[in-house]
């Protein structure tokens, strides 16, 4: 189940807007928080994998949250991952996170790398792009009005991954020599996978 960042590091290209924030230690969203959690428990996951790279150390937090710490924190590892972990009585949590392959290859040749991401940047002036801004921004504001578990069904649709999807084929898309298609499948298509 994909999610957004319930504590907004703002490390994506679209930034969230402070009044669009919610805060999910805070009714009403706490209580959304426990739909969810409990939603998900009907399907009786016996392992959970969260966003995370190794060293954050899954395991041992879900030992802590077990031990009545860590229940503060706003992540959404921890509300949602951590928790029905800990709610179900799994042991452990999967790190399943990496880095895309191209923070290895600008080691390797910095200038070409440099030269090939050279204005692929999401600032492209491009009328579906945009549309896509816009969207993405009404998108940001869903949480705010909007029951969070009804927001993550939405998000989660194969209707909703399509339109999203679409967003990487317009706007930077459009560099020359389709060396775009080159980025997509060393950054975004790499890490994903």
């Amino acid at each position: 189940m994909g999610t957004f960042h319930f504590n907004y590091p703002n490390l994506d290209v679209i930034k969230i807007k402070e009044n669009d924030k919610i805060d999910v230690l805070s009714n009403p969203k706490k209580e959304e928080i426990t739909q969810i959690v409990n939603y998900i428990k009907k399907f009786k996951p016996t392992k959970i994998a969260i966003e995370a790279d190794s060293s954050w150390g899954a395991t041992e937090k879900l030992r802590r949250y077990k031990k009545g710490e860590l229940r503060d924190k706003r992540d959404e590892r921890y509300q949602l991952g951590i928790r029905i972990a800990a709610e179900l009585n799994i042991d452990t949590i999967f790190s399943i996170d990496a880095e895309s392959l191209d923070s290895e290859l600008i080691q390797l040749d910095s200038a070409y790398f440099k030269n090939m991401f050279k204005d692929f940047d999401f600032k492209a002036n491009d009328t579906i792009w945009n549309i896509y801004k816009k969207w993405f921004e009404y998108e940001d504001r869903l949480p705010s009005i909007m029951n969070l578990l009804k927001y993550l069904k939405r998000i989660n649709s194969r209707e909703y991954h399509r339109l999203e999807y679409g967003a990487y084929l317009v706007g930077d898309f459009k560099l020359d020599n389709q060396r775009v298609a080159d980025i997509l499948s060393i950054w975004w298509y790499n890490r994903n996978l």
